[in-house]
């Protein structure tokens, strides 16, 4: 009986573990995903946003949810792999992106100081 009765505690960590990774990954999914209002001020602010959502809280989820969970189904790693493979794409463009406009706030930036001198 105590057997039983630890693997079902076991069992039952494990599947909140999963729920709770899984609310997590939609719930940041959505804050990732919302529609900013564009500012002719900066869009700065937007992209580190959408950067940060993107490298701690899903990219470690989908590790889990696709390798690493004990209720697995045949197509998880398949759909993990592609799921990592367009989370680690964003992280790149959105790098890049987040550089190139880094570049032309601060080039603005600098324009503004000179006609003010």
């Amino acid at each position: 009986q105590p057997a039983s009765l630890s693997l079902s505690l076991s069992s039952s960590s494990r599947h909140n573990s999963f729920l709770s990774a899984a609310v997590t990954w939609c719930g940041a999914e959505l804050l990732r995903l919302r529609p900013h209002r564009t500012s002719a001020v900066s869009s700065l602010p937007q992209i580190s946003s959408f950067l940060l959502i993107t490298i701690f809280p899903q990219f470690p989820i989908v590790v889990y949810l696709g390798f690493f969970q004990e209720f697995r189904w045949g197509c998880d790693a398949a759909l993990g792999g592609v799921m990592m493979a367009f989370l680690s794409a964003g992280i790149v463009l959105g790098w890049g992106c987040l550089r190139s406009v880094r570049r032309w706030e601060i080039k603005k930036f600098m324009a503004f100081c000179e006609e003010r001198r």
